[in-house]
């Protein structure tokens, strides 16, 4: 749990999820398709790769 200043300068607490490659491929699965969705799977999916490369 983060503790972050919304615009109107009040505290929220943000959640970090930390995936494996497994876990985030069944999370983009299920999430329904529009465009920020769609540019965010290409993102993980090439991230996942890029770091399978480095590792």
């Amino acid at each position: 749990m983060t503790a972050i200043k919304n615009s109107k300068n009040r505290v929220n607490e943000e959640k970090t999820y930390f995936l494996n490659e497994q876990q985030a491929t069944l999370l983009i699965s299920m999430m329904r398709n529009n465009d920020i969705v769609l540019d965010f799977k290409v993102l993980l999916v090439q991230e996942f790769f890029r770091m399978r490369e480095l590792l």
